[in-house]
């Protein structure tokens, strides 16, 4: 590559924000941190401050998001944010952009602040970037912008597909808690043998290998989706205990958490072995006889107003997480619609998840795509 380089801090003003006085029809954007995450309720202020122009870039410089970047963006910026203003007009807003992205883990490992990180400025001026000509600029940043807008479609794509399964279980069934097709409500003790508690030993700080036992982490359900991957690998000194073992099937509830992610279920549909559940996890095993589907018995329990209705039931003593013990659970009515009718919501629901795995495989390929472009860009093997 023949292109020649500079430090970043010989291209770039930094420019501090500040707090402003938010009004419902302000004269001016009034530009925060929840922008940079694609926010879709701006906010608006008359005070003056620091003004950003679309051809300026934007950084986090502090809190938990510092280093996160963004462009295109016509306002005046708040206290956690700082404008970098492009001093030489050969230098393509979107191009610097897309190089502090690739940046990212490196501006973050260079914050300072034990509480709260902040951006160093002189680690941040020190970066050396790549100067190509300014048409190849532009079409590094029209590859990497393509490639973005790909990758965006499809997380789209697996966000309608959520939406898909939450509208077929509305129609089908309605709003569990107003119960407005009149199902018969049973309760928890009526169709579960039991609720099983899982293990919390002290672990490595690591994932377990597939050939190692683990424990699952609370993030392993949280979203409502099952993610084998996070789990922390037991210590080799402890024994695992098997009868807790998460298998296919499953259907896991989280019993304490924060307010906002308690009562998160979900269905294991596959697993790796030698995962075990943790104690903050319950399972549901329901009896042989129970004339539930547990697809139906998932989407059930996690419609936004069922796992409202069953949030509000979450104790705990003052300044501890909200916890729902296995008793108030074991109370809880459910609404039962016939059998027939849970069994063709859960053919629908498994054609959606086998596209929706399709959706994922073009997610994780578009992805790779996106990654290896730009790690490419800025040395020249791209474009040149």
């Amino acid at each position: 590559m023949s292109w020649g380089q500079t430090h970043l801090g010989n291209l770039i003003s930094i420019s501090k924000g500040k707090k402003h006085t938010p009004i419902l029809n302000g004269a001016h954007r009034y530009i925060n941190i929840e922008d940079l995450h694609r926010d879709k309720n701006p906010q608006y202020t008359n005070d003056k401050g620091v003004w950003c122009n679309p051809n300026d870039l934007i950084i986090a410089w502090d809190g938990a998001n510092a280093g996160k970047v963004g462009v295109g963006y016509e306002g005046v910026i708040g206290s956690t944010l700082a404008r970098l203003f492009i001093k030489n007009p050969e230098i393509d807003a979107r191009f610097l952009f897309w190089f502090l992205e690739s940046k990212n883990e490196t501006i973050k490992s260079q914050r300072t602040g034990a509480t709260i990180p902040h951006i160093s400025g002189s680690s941040l001026k020190d970066i050396l970037i790549p100067i190509p000509p300014l048409p190849i600029q532009k079409r590094i940043a029209e590859i990497l912008d393509a490639a973005d807008a790909l990758k965006r479609k499809d997380q789209q794509l697996l966000k309608k597909y959520d939406e898909l399964a939450q509208a077929i279980f509305i129609d089908m069934f309605g709003d569990p808690v107003k119960n407005e097709k009149e199902w018969q409500r049973v309760t928890f003790k009526e169709i579960l043998e039991k609720i099983e508690s899982g293990w919390s030993p002290v672990c490595y700080d690591k994932s377990a290998s597939n050939d190692e036992w683990g424990v699952l982490k609370l993030g392993a359900i949280t979203k409502c989706v099952y993610n084998e991957n996070e789990n922390k690998a037991l210590l080799k000194c402890d024994k695992p205990r098997e009868n807790i073992e998460v298998k296919n099937g499953d259907l896991l509830f989280s019993r304490k958490n924060t307010y906002e992610l308690v009562a998160a279920c979900a269905l294991v549909k596959k697993t790796r072995p030698h995962l075990m559940l943790s104690d903050l996890i319950f399972r549901f095993k329901l009896k042989q006889d129970s004339i539930v589907s547990p697809v139906y018995l998932h989407g059930l329990l996690t419609h936004s107003s069922k796992r409202s209705n069953i949030q509000s039931l979450a104790g705990g003593a003052a300044g501890s997480m909200p916890n729902i013990s296995k008793e108030k659970l074991m109370g809880i009515k459910i609404e039962l619609p016939p059998f027939a009718l849970q069994n063709n919501y859960s053919l629908i629901i498994e054609s959606i998840n086998n596209s929706l795995e399709n959706a994922k495989e073009s997610l994780l390929k578009t992805n790779q795509l996106f990654d290896s472009l730009i790690q490419k860009a800025f040395t020249g093997e791209l474009v040149s």
